[in-house]
């Protein structure tokens, strides 16, 4: 089986000044990550220059292209998606980074004017947010941000007061509803199985052990930080009340 080629750009432009001189780490570490997981499976190339990108994916398109997202590369980055999608059109085109809007509105303008860009999220699945995970896989999908496959669930380890495991069984049953919930919606859709897979993977994980003694510590660290940004996190998610107060 020939390798998985994957080619990943931090890009600047270089005509007059650099837009940015500084080495480029991001891609850096998700290329390093990437062949710690997958080895000698996988063929990666990393770019900072546009006019080396460009001679690669017209000499040799890749099977991924991942660029950094930003508001000095971002017109940039939309060209090279476009060249990489003439040259290979089953090539998968993903964009990292905060340029990207905060409201639906200008998030649904911005998927309307990146036809070529694949989108494809990794959440850190936690206490703080295991609930709400469904609701956004959702509602995503639903406004056609993602597809249904198009979801890879990390699910926290560290720091032990933060893991969904914490949480009391009977917050646990309710979650793990809601969860199942969704899997059934999604089951027929999801063909590669990967969102489907790390739900089921959610809820094992969530309902394997009790470390409920965790509790405490997290209301410490919690009362801790609200303290230092001077806002509640109950205010925010407030469906962690229950075990806040």
């Amino acid at each position: 089986m020939s390798k998985l080629r994957i080619f990943l750009g931090d890009l600047t432009y270089d005509t007059i000044g650099m837009s940015t001189e500084v080495f480029p780490l991001n891609i850096g570490y998700i290329s390093s990550y990437c062949q710690k997981l997958f080895g000698s499976k996988i063929e990666i190339t990393l770019f900072k220059y546009i006019d080396d990108l460009e001679n690669a994916i017209n000499e040799n398109p890749p099977d991924v292209l991942g660029l950094s997202n930003y508001v000095w590369n971002y017109r940039i980055g939309l060209e090279m998606f476009t060249l990489a999608h003439s040259k290979n059109s089953k090539v998968v085109t993903v964009w990292g980074g905060p340029n990207f809007p905060m409201d639906v509105e200008s998030q649904q303008t911005f998927m309307n004017n990146c036809p070529n860009v694949d989108f494809y999220i990794s959440p850190t699945v936690s206490v703080m947010n295991v609930d709400h995970i469904p609701d956004f896989h959702a509602d995503w999908i639903a406004k056609g941000f993602l597809g249904p496959s198009d979801l890879h669930m990390n699910i926290l380890q560290d720091p032990l007061h933060y893991r969904i495991d914490i949480l009391p069984q009977h917050i646990k049953e309710k979650i793990k509803t809601k969860i199942e919930l969704h899997m059934q919606s999604i089951e027929k859709q999801d063909t590669l199985k990967r969102a489907y897979n790390g739900f089921a993977s959610t809820i094992d994980f969530m309902m394997s052990s009790d470390k409920t003694h965790l509790l405490p510590k997290f209301v410490e660290m919690t009362n801790l930080l609200d303290q230092r940004r001077k806002q509640k996190l109950v205010d925010v998610v407030p469906e962690l009340g229950e075990i806040l107060v």
